[in-house]
């Protein structure tokens, strides 16, 4: 860990160093490296061996270029930004709310990183004044929480911004009676209906008092709605914006998603808003060049959004996220764009920690900020592992590569039930040796004394579950079909020990929620994994029953094992399916 002296700094970049100490990543002592600052027209970097000065335009800059500084080699160097602004959007409305004082610590490293400003993702995770439904049992932010994360924020010049709903992704509105009247379906708010508008209003006029800003994401992305009723309500929130002297961000894709081709309607825009290209997985430069051009033609400038995958399943994927930053950052640059936002989603419960994503939240920030400190020595210095490390978990979601197609295993391969098979066809023989594979590399890993060591013991349990689970149903079936008593016999035997494994992935990773995270939404792991575990008594009666004749058929074990996709899978992609949704890696049947 780096340890630097900064009793020759002012008062306020004093106490940030200080903030960045107390979570552990740097050290302050007399005889660390000295650190010198002056405001300037630029950041430059000076590092002798008498210590470091640093001449920074911005204060989020100066925190940047001491990260940077602390690894690289005596000289001078000038840290010229590609880009003004650099964005961390935490998603708070997958179940997974962090909690404040973590924020707080993830603040730490986003000013080392040289973030900019955060958003905070909120659907119906904030409190709303009078609406006591408004999130309820969901883990909301109280008010006073978000002015402390603000305040804490402010200390390195980090911006906190709202990043709300105000058309659909509002699944949970739907829940409850007062806002039923609002919905048009189960998770969008109904158009052209006065009501919403004033709850919308209310909405963006809260926000705007708590946090300060008149900059709000005003969301409105993927509503299953017509072009024609899109627009209207577009026009219709944006005028409720103007006249709260609100300037939104807003998730663009209506303008160029597929059947959404039409020109972009210029009179929509007045320069107050600001159109936010999203873009996840597309690694072609003339796309990027395309929707660039047409949403900068109609609004007259965007904001480019990429994501550090973490969506997929339990294991992120940091090489995707790399892949794709490549792409996106560069012909951003072509278009001037200033301002880049990185999402990090947490689709379908949030089953991935924040933290397994650090290879690509630093790899980000190092793409905006080009100098001659190196991105390993920086992941390395401040989170305690190189990003080789980091990115073995991202393996867990390959049980085969396939060149560059994604694949998420660690969604379908771990949720695959041991007697219904829903994916037995996509997992290959030799799975459970990759999975042990991984096991052993990560194993090592969890006895560092880094703050983030519990994400590895965390992803070894998971590991141990995976190398006995896998490819359990398969074996079961072959040996079923094949009349072998005395395999599937041996096979009973493992369950218990595979029972076990699960439970205690289930409570590593309690303590890694409870850690990271407010209560509310682990009550939806403790149904998975508890399922997957109660699963394991189950096939044990099963075989039971069928040792002893009380059953003479498994009928699940005799249904054919069929690929999810038909006709439309290629064979060469058997084993890297891309497939997002748990329940369907274990049921066909109603889950509700």
């Amino acid at each position: 860990m780096m340890t630097v002296n900064c009793d020759q700094l002012s008062d306020n970049l004093k106490n940030g160093i200080q903030k960045i100490a107390a979570y552990g990543l740097l050290k302050q002592s007399n005889t660390g490296v000295a650190v010198t600052a002056t405001p300037a027209v630029s950041t430059i970097v000076e590092k002798t061996e008498q210590g470091i000065h640093i001449f920074y335009d911005t204060v989020p800059h100066f925190y940047m270029a001491l990260a940077r500084s602390l690894v690289m080699q005596p000289g001078t160097y000038p840290i010229i930004p590609e880009a003004e602004q650099l964005g961390l959007m935490l998603d708070c409305s997958r179940n997974a709310v962090m909690l404040p004082h973590r924020i707080e610590g993830l603040i730490c490293m986003m000013a080392l990183a040289g973030y900019t400003y955060l958003e905070l993702y909120t659907e119906d995770t904030y409190e709303l004044p009078d609406e006591p439904y408004f999130g309820y049992k969901r883990g909301r932010y109280t008010v006073e929480e978000i002015r402390n994360i603000i305040a804490f924020a402010a200390i390195f010049h980090i911006k906190v911004i709202p990043c709300i709903q105000t058309l659909s992704h509002m699944p949970h509105l739907s829940s409850w009676e007062p806002y039923k009247a609002k919905m048009q379906d189960g998770c969008t708010m109904r158009i052209g209906d006065e009501g919403v508008y004033e709850f919308i209003r209310k909405c963006l006029r809260h926000c705007k008092q708590v946090f300060g800003t008149s900059r709000v994401h005003i969301g409105m992305d993927e509503a299953p709605v017509g072009k024609e009723q899109y627009l209207k309500h577009f026009a219709k929130v944006f005028q409720i914006c103007a006249e709260e002297g609100i300037q939104p961000d807003f998730w663009a894709d209506a303008f160029y998603l597929e059947g959404r081709k039409d020109e972009v309607p210029q009179d929509l825009f007045d320069g107050s808003q600001t159109p936010v290209y999203w873009e996840y997985y597309e690694t072609n430069p003339e796309s990027y060049r395309h929707i660039f051009n047409r949403l900068k033609k109609a609004a007259g400038k965007v904001i480019f959004a990429g994501n550090l995958h973490k969506e997929m399943g339990v294991a992120p994927d940091n090489g995707l996220s790399q892949r794709v930053t490549d792409v996106a950052f560069s012909v951003a640059k072509e278009f001037g764009v200033t301002d880049i936002l990185m999402t990090t989603w947490g689709d379908h419960g949030n089953e991935c920690p924040f933290y397994a994503i650090m290879p690509s939240f630093w790899y980000a920030a190092q793409k905006l900020y080009p100098c001659d400190a190196n991105l390993d020595a920086m992941v390395l210095a401040y989170t305690g592992y190189t990003c080789d490390q980091w990115r073995i978990a991202d393996e867990i979601n390959y049980i085969v590569r396939m060149g560059n197609k994604v694949c998420n295993a660690s969604v379908w391969a771990l949720h695959n039930d041991l007697l219904i098979g829903m994916m037995d066809y996509h997992i290959s023989d030799d799975a459970e040796e990759h999975y042990r594979k991984i096991y052993n590399r990560l194993l090592p890993l969890c006895l560092s004394n880094s703050q983030f060591s519990y994400i590895f013991r965390f992803y070894t349990a998971l590991c141990d579950v995976m190398a006995k689970k896998v490819t359990f149903g398969k074996r079961l079936r072959q040996a079923y079909l094949a009349g072998d008593r005395q395999t599937m016999e041996a096979m009973q035997k493992e369950l218990p020990e595979l029972q076990e494994k699960i439970e205690n992935f289930r409570r590593i990773f309690r303590m890694l929620w409870m850690k990271d995270n407010k209560g509310f939404g682990f009550e939806v792991m403790d149904l998975r994994f508890g399922g997957m575990a109660a699963r394991c008594q189950t096939v044990y009666d099963v075989l039971e029953d069928y040792f002893c004749g009380n059953i003479a058929r498994i009928y699940e074990l005799e249904e054919e094992r069929l690929p999810y996709w038909a006709d439309a899978l290629e064979e060469e992609h058997r084993y890297a399916p891309w497939f997002f949704h748990w329940s369907k890696s274990f049921t066909e049947n109603d889950i509700i």
